[in-house]
């Protein structure tokens, strides 16, 4: 990391604006920005979407960005105002029930709803919606176990281990439905997001006892799912590179950890 070199642990540099971060992150943390990428990437795939309904071959279209941000604005709105005080959305914190998983799929519907709007909300698109959904809910089945930092140790661990194989069998499931249907509606957004993303949940299924396969699972997927809509919408990458190195520059300075980060620990649990 840059801010690592310009502010090393111990530095008077350092000292300083660890002061600032501990000072803004209990707000920053009852936000939960980390929650947005989730949040964003659904509104950006509606975007997406609607823009691939336009046409098929649209590549690295940056016209819409105004829009875009618009959206994503309204959409983060509603989720600080709505999801986050009604603790609606709390998927990664804890075990969602099964109600609680209707809850977050009718959530992302209207999310990706606000970023589709303006298209022919029809049948054509409830259909194209339901490859998004399917690998949504693959992806929201990994984040039913959640991951604790020990930050004594800056070590991760799995806090709830039950169901295994339930779980994780009906995401790979669903992710391999949201790559069947993406192929069939001619969607190469959510059949390739689908495919690549598939394999985490299989490793995660066949090798459980070890965390950085979770870690792999909950971050990667999500990470390859925004970057293919950057493909089409490359304005995202500037609301997700705020976040993300925002965090991580949070993260080091309060805690000393690079977080979120693509790396994983290697322990068995």
């Amino acid at each position: 990391m840059l801010i690592a070199r310009a502010a090393p642990p111990g530095s008077n540099q350092y000292v300083r604006l660890r002061r600032i971060a501990e000072a803004i992150g209990p707000g920053l943390d009852r936000s939960r920005p980390l929650q947005w990428l989730a949040i964003w990437s659904m509104v950006a795939a509606g975007i997406a979407f609607r823009s691939g309904q336009a046409d098929r071959f649209v590549y690295w279209e940056w016209s819409g960005w105004l829009d875009g941000f618009l959206r994503i604005i309204l959409a983060t709105v509603i989720f600080y105002t709505g999801s986050l005080r009604t603790g609606l959305w709390r998927a990664g914190s804890v075990r969602l029930s099964v109600n609680d998983l209707i809850l977050h799929t009718g959530y992302v519907c209207a999310l990706f709803t606000i970023g589709a709007i303006g298209t022919d909300l029809s049948l054509s698109f409830t259909l194209g919606m339901v490859p998004y959904v399917m690998g949504f809910l693959g992806g929201l089945l990994v984040f039913q176990f959640p991951l604790e930092l020990d930050r004594e140790k800056g070590r991760w661990s799995v806090t709830i281990w039950e169901d295994r194989s339930l779980l994780l069998g009906l995401s790979s499931v669903l992710l391999g439905l949201s790559t069947y249907i993406g192929y069939q509606l001619d969607d190469p957004l959510s059949s390739t997001v689908s495919m690549v993303a598939l394999p985490f949940s299989i490793v995660a299924l066949i090798w459980p006892g070890h965390v950085r396969h979770f870690q792999r699972a909950q971050f990667y997927p999500l990470f390859i799912f925004s970057m293919f809509i950057c493909v089409r919408e490359p304005w995202f990458l500037v609301p997700l590179s705020i976040v993300f190195f925002g965090l991580r520059t949070m993260n080091y300075l309060r805690y000393g950890i690079v977080y979120p980060s693509f790396g994983v620990d290697h322990e068995d649990q």
